[in-house]
Parts: C-alpha cells; structure tokens; sequence
C-alpha cells in the first residue's frame, strides 16, 4: 500500500469522521440523515438530506431511522415518508437550502420545544401504568 503524505491523511481522517458522524451535531439526528442518505438517490446534496431530517422530524413524526418510509425525489422534490400513512415531508431542492449547521441550530430548537411534551407523556405513561390493577396471588 502506498505512503500517504500527512495531507492527505488528515483530509481522509476528516472524510471517515465525516462518513461515519455525519453533518449534524445530534447522534440521532445523523442517524436518520444516515438512514435518509442511505435511501436517497446519489445526486441529492448532503445539505438537503440534513434539511430533510428537520422536515421530517416536523412534518413526518419521524424520532428515530426506524421511522423512516419511503425516500424519493420527483420534480425536483425530496420526499420523506413517516410511518404513518399521510404523514410526509418534503424539501424542494430548487429553493435554497440551508446550511447543515443551519439546520442543526433549527433541530436543537425543536428538540428543545419538544422536550417537555415528551416529558409530559412520558410521565402520563407511567401514571396510567400504576393506576391499572395488579391482580397477584396471595
């Protein structure tokens, strides 16, 4: 195998950080950029995939890569399906598109503003499963 120069050993050590972290500062939010890239076509910029991941949080329901449905384009669209029927984002690759770091100071505000429905429901869970009966043997 050939020596690479130290240049070229730091541009691939931030390749394969790149590859394997992704553009968001969020662990699940490049997991579903991932998921999303993953099933995306090829040409699709890396920056409407990050934007796709904001809509679909917004528009899809989708909380982690597992919610994702179907990735297409068409006329210029990219779409993202949740798993719930009707539930669909969409980012129109023709308009501008913000920066990755952009959309991730939009992700961390919506995770923030999420935050405490989550903790409400979360809370509602465990109420309702410590209200429910236990039937044991005596």
């Amino acid at each position: 195998m050939p020596r690479l120069n130290k240049r070229k050993r730091a541009f691939l050590r931030r390749f394969v950080w790149f590859a394997a972290a992704g553009p968001l500062g969020n662990a699940q939010d490049n997991a579903i950029f991932q998921a999303i890239r993953a099933k995306a076509p090829g040409d699709v910029p890396d920056a409407a995939v990050a934007y796709a991941v904001l809509k679909a949080q917004q528009d899809a329901g989708v909380a982690k890569p597992g919610d994702i449905g179907e990735v297409a384009v068409r006329d210029g669209k990219l779409f993202v399906a949740g798993q719930t029927p009707g539930f669909l984002a969409a980012v129109d690759m023709k308009q501008p598109i913000p920066a990755p770091a952009e959309v991730d100071t939009q992700l961390a505000a919506h995770r923030q503003a999420q935050a405490p429905q989550l903790a409400q429901q979360a809370q509602d869970q465990q109420q309702q499963q410590t209200s429910q009966p236990s039937f044991s043997r005596a």
